[in-house]
């Protein structure tokens, strides 16, 4: 309602983004490189909004952070959005994020137990399964090297329902977003400065922070994870005791393996390859134009070509239907 908006801008080569309803321009918490072109992604999911640039978290947005942010922008209330002509200076191009999924020749065969160099910092992790049985089993199951105690992430599925665990951080809870049942799945984890990313098939299913417990942390911070294997081990063999407390401090982690007793779906994995939408793919700005778009379920990607990082808009889009005038900028 009253038109909600987004809006992003470059101002003395720091990149600000704004959210009517919720907060003002304020700086991203991971300022995006200033090569070009720039592929923008924006995405919202049941309680946040996700801002990507060239496939990197820049930050997330939940619509708790005030009442009038989400009574605004909670629920399914995006399906059109228009190119403000007074303040969007720089978008060329729009269109749908087509899932990048790496060919065969870059994928690898997983062997449970084998060490494998991966430094998770600078490169995030693609797992392929092919399940089709979504009941009770453990799907994902890694151990990390040179941590004290054994560090490990785990996912399984639960009678239909998926969940995620990171020792030193919390036991297994329930993906935010839940992700479709569909064959095959290609499992994304990445690795920024403070906090875990996972997505399935594209989608972002969850983001965990470092934060949320002074012994994750401990664990996850700095440049830790480099070794990695998949393993034989089940959770019930770890807790999260005092002793996790020191167990990830430091460069420790360079190696990873498959276990071959509860990670029950891997068949590649591989680096995840950037995709950017094909001529075809995508749309031409026309501003003030009204454009059908569900942002629920269809992230929308960006594409900015500008060479001047000063005092600019460069993205700015009004929402429909948004209580209280939703945009973006």
């Amino acid at each position: 309602k009253n038109g909600g908006w987004i809006g992003i801008k470059w101002q003395y080569g720091i990149a600000y983004h704004k959210i009517s309803s919720c907060h003002d321009y304020k700086r991203f918490s991971t300022q995006p490189s200033q090569e070009s072109p720039q592929i923008w992604k924006i995405s919202k999911m049941d309680d946040r909004f996700v801002f990507y640039f060239n496939g990197q978290v820049l930050d997330t947005v939940y619509f708790s952070e005030s009442s009038s942010c989400e009574r605004s922008w909670s629920g399914d209330v995006v399906s059109l959005v228009s190119f403000n002509p007074d303040h969007d200076t720089a978008s060329k191009m729009y269109g749908r994020p087509t899932a990048s999924i790496p060919t065969e020749k870059e994928w690898f065969e997983v062997e449970r137990n084998e060490r494998i160099k991966w430094d998770l910092e600078t490169t995030p992790l693609a797992i392929k399964t092919e399940i089709t049985n979504f009941q009770s089993r453990n799907v994902i199951f890694m151990d990390f090297d040179n941590v004290k105690n054994g560090g490990w992430i785990g996912i399984k599925w639960q009678y239909g329902v998926a969940y995620h665990k990171i020792s030193s951080c919390h036991d297994y809870k329930r993906f935010s977003t839940q992700p479709s049942q569909e064959s095959p799945q290609i499992w994304k984890i990445s690795k920024m400065d403070d906090s875990f990313v996972f997505s399935l098939n594209g989608q972002v299913l969850d983001i965990v922070y470092f934060s949320e417990s002074s012994s994750c942390e401990r664990s996850w911070s700095g440049d830790v994870v480099s070794l990695v294997s998949f393993n034989p081990l089940d959770t019930v063999y770890f807790s999260e005791s005092s002793s996790c407390k020191s167990s990830w401090s430091g460069d420790v982690v360079s190696l990873f393996s498959f276990n071959p007793d509860h990670d029950t779906a891997s068949k590649m994995y591989g680096p995840p390859v950037p995709r950017i939408p094909t001529e075809t793919e995508w749309f031409e700005v026309e501003r003030n134009e009204r454009i059908k778009w569900d942002l629920e379920t269809t992230p929308l990607i960006i594409k900015t070509e500008i060479t001047n990082f000063q005092s600019r808009n460069v993205i700015f889009m009004d929402f429909d239907n948004v209580k209280n005038g939703g945009w973006i900028g």
